[in-house]
């Protein structure tokens, strides 16, 4: 008689969501935005927390995280008397005054009854839900505390943001400050690199654009291409091959692409549009490079990566650039920026604003 053959032992398997896994938990946890962090401290410590806040910054920097955070701090960690509203989902009059009717009740369970209103500008400038708003900011029970979050803070009621306490967190992170949250990571996951584990932080940080959401999500896929082939000849082109299934806009494209603007090189700007379509992280990148470049002119300390690398290679390639042209060149972003909260296809945008000849020409920048 055949004895049974015993089944191979299967593997144990678990789902994570790596971002989600490690997304800030306290405000110890936050990178790169200390001067809010304490604000928010500065709170606590007093023990009068604002009734209600405006968060703005870049998509990616962790405005709904901040958010959260601030909440639960000021609830010593209880979220049950949190709600939360994606605003671009729920902009009717009937919405907000269901937050209304909501406001009218205490808080069961915590300190403050919270409201997270995500993406308010969706309500838009003068809509009656706006007005329906501005009438529940104007008379905020004691017990109650709003946090508002926007990535375009020019598409908010001027009387919205006069009512609340405005918070406005750093557009792009310094890679000093990803490259902590990375080995802080590297370590909870129990994962090094080897002997290229300071190459391969340093690569990461470097090529997520400044935002920590990407820089978390470039980290996910590094870890996940290690482990299937821990042998790394080049760590640039690992970190590469990490961000091809991510939209981002990296520092490498946007150097590329501010070069390309002062050498009036508009087949290179055409091939650095097409590396990315995240041109609201880009437009952001360039402005912070650009005014790496106004600040060495007028001799300014303090640059750090990727700024210095843009100079270096900037002045290789072209040593004449003027203060006054560096200036013209920051105005035509901002101005870009500008139109760009307004504008609905961004891309169209970034194509037709920065491929045409008189942007590109030396009459544009002197």
């Amino acid at each position: 008689m055949a004895l049974p053959t015993k089944k191979p032992a299967v593997p144990e398997f678990s789902t994570e969501n790596f971002s989600d896994k490690h997304r800030p938990q306290t405000l110890e946890d936050i990178v790169g935005q200390d001067h809010v962090v304490d604000i928010v401290r500065g709170m606590i410590k007093r023990k009068k927390v604002s009734n209600a806040m405006l968060l703005t910054g870049a998509t990616g920097v962790g405005k709904t995280t901040f958010a959260r955070i601030i909440v639960s701090t000021i609830n010593d960690g209880n979220l049950y008397d949190v709600q939360e509203v994606n605003v671009g989902d729920n902009r009717s009059i009937d919405d907000i005054r269901g937050i209304a009717s909501s406001v009218q009740y205490r808080p069961m369970a915590s300190r403050f009854k919270a409201f997270i209103l995500d993406e308010c500008q969706a309500l838009g400038v003068n809509s009656p839900a706006t007005n329906a708003l501005l009438k529940v900011l104007e008379d905020i029970p004691k017990y109650v505390v709003f946090v508002l979050c926007t990535s375009e803070p020019d598409k908010v009621a001027p009387t919205i943001k006069g009512r609340c306490s405005p918070m406005a967190l750093n557009e792009v992170i310094s890679v000093e400050d990803l490259q902590k949250l990375i080995k802080r990571i590297c370590a909870a996951e129990g994962v090094t690199f080897g002997k290229v584990h300071d190459t391969v932080v340093d690569a990461v940080a470097k090529s997520s654009g400044g935002q920590p959401r990407f820089c978390v999500q470039v980290l996910g896929n590094v870890i996940n291409l290690y482990a299937a082939n821990s042998k790394v000849d080049d760590v640039d082109a690992l970190v590469d091959k990490a961000i091809k299934s991510l939209d981002i806009a990296t520092d490498k494209v946007a150097i590329k692409l501010l070069m390309a603007l002062y050498l009036n090189a508009p087949i290179t700007t055409v091939k650095c549009l097409n590396e990315t379509t995240n041109y609201r992280s880009l437009l952001n990148l360039l402005l912070m490079l650009n005014f790496g470049l106004i600040n060495s002119l007028v001799k300014l300390n303090g640059l750090n990566y990727p700024q210095k690398t843009f100079i270096q290679h900037i002045s290789k390639k072209k040593s004449d650039i003027s203060l006054k042209q560096a200036t013209a060149m920051h105005r035509f972003l901002s101005d870009l920026k500008h139109k760009m909260v307004y504008g609905s296809d961004e891309k169209s945008l970034m194509f037709g604003e920065l491929t045409q000849p008189v942007v590109l020409g030396r009459e544009s920048i002197n």
